[in-house]
Parts: C-alpha cells; sequence; structure tokens
C-alpha cells in the first residue's frame, strides 16, 4: 500500500488534467508517455539512444542513465520553470480541444 501511495498518490489531489507531462526515462515509462498524448497531453521527455522519439512533443536529447548529467538536466529545467512562473501568468490549457500532432512534410522539391 505504501508503495502505491508514493508512486500514484499525487494522482488523487488532481482536479484536472495537466498541461504537459514530464517522462525522464521513455524506454520503462512508455505507456505513461502514450496514455498521456490520447488524452491530449503534451509530452515533455529525455531520449536517450533506446527511447522512442515518436512518443514525445517535445524531445531533450540525453544520457538518462548518467545519474550526474540527469541532475544537472533537472535543475536546469527547474530553475528555467521557476523563472518562467515569475515573469508570465499561468497558461490556461483548453483541456476541451484535441491535441493533434502536425508533422512537417518534406518540402524539397528536386529539379
Amino acid at each position: 500500500m505504501f508503495k502505491l501511495e508514493k508512486l500514484f498518490g499525487g494522482i488523487s489531489s488532481l482536479d484536472k488534467i495537466p498541461a504537459l507531462v514530464f517522462v525522464a526515462d521513455l524506454r520503462n515509462n512508455a505507456l505513461a508517455a502514450k496514455e498521456a498524448r490520447e488524452v491530449g497531453v503534451k509530452v515533455i521527455g529525455i531520449l536517450n539512444t533506446d527511447a522512442n522519439p515518436d512518443l514525445v512533443d517535445y524531445g531533450i536529447p540525453a544520457n538518462d542513465r548518467n545519474r550526474k548529467g540527469m541532475e544537472f538536466l533537472m535543475n536546469k529545467l527547474k530553475t528555467a520553470i521557476q523563472n518562467a512562473r515569475l515573469k508570465e501568468p499561468a497558461i490556461k490549457v483548453d483541456t476541451e480541444k484535441p491535441v493533434t500532432k502536425v508533422r512537417a512534410e518534406n518540402t524539397d522539391k528536386k529539379k
């Protein structure tokens, strides 16, 4: 019971769908990324060489197995989020509209 509370306890206090989900280890948490995308939640994830980049909307190429590297990256992300919160009010996300992923088509035409 303690393990379930530790892993999923924060979910019970959610009163709305989050605007985004951050996944640090896509290989072991691919299901979380897939489920978030299915309900229209944007996904930011660490893209190690074994990660599927199609699971994220915004990927950060990095080695998620290096502890010091991940600590550095998490501190940078934390600082960026804190600075963004100070500069701008919270962004209101319309969760009623479905989110679709648009892929850029190859616009190069051979002559």
